[in-house]
């Protein structure tokens, strides 16, 4: 089992391409989707959960009361000021080039996700 971590974030970290998640751990919709993004990182899948800014303590917490191991991002606000984030849960797919080429808010079902990760490893227009 991969350790958790709770690490801040910046853009240029992240590894591309990839589905990152945007979510709180009050957020309704976020924890009913938590399901499907885990079992998509169980499987290898490029998708990285950001955390919007929530105590790291708290994050950690949360995400080991629900069966979530896989390493997880803290955004302090930079991320989500620049990917104008207006509500939680929200997903970007980033591109090889690190440019967003998509978003959904809300929360994902397993075909949205997988739909998201094809559109992810796609060449860049």
């Amino acid at each position: 089992m991969t350790l958790l971590r709770v690490t801040p974030v910046t853009f240029a970290e992240l590894p591309r391409p990839a589905v990152v998640n945007v979510w709180a751990t009050w957020c309704g919709p976020c924890r009913a989707e938590l399901p499907v993004l885990a079992r998509a990182l169980r499987a290898g899948e490029p998708v990285i959960l950001v955390n919007g800014g929530e105590d790291p303590k708290q994050v950690q917490a949360f995400l080991k009361s629900v069966g979530v191991s896989q390493e997880t991002f803290v955004d302090s606000g930079p991320l989500r000021q620049a990917w104008r984030v207006s509500g939680y849960p929200s997903t970007f797919v980033v591109g090889r080039e690190g440019q967003v080429i998509a978003r959904h808010l809300g929360p994902l079902t397993a075909p949205q996700l997988r739909g998201l990760l094809q559109r992810a490893q796609q060449p860049s227009p």
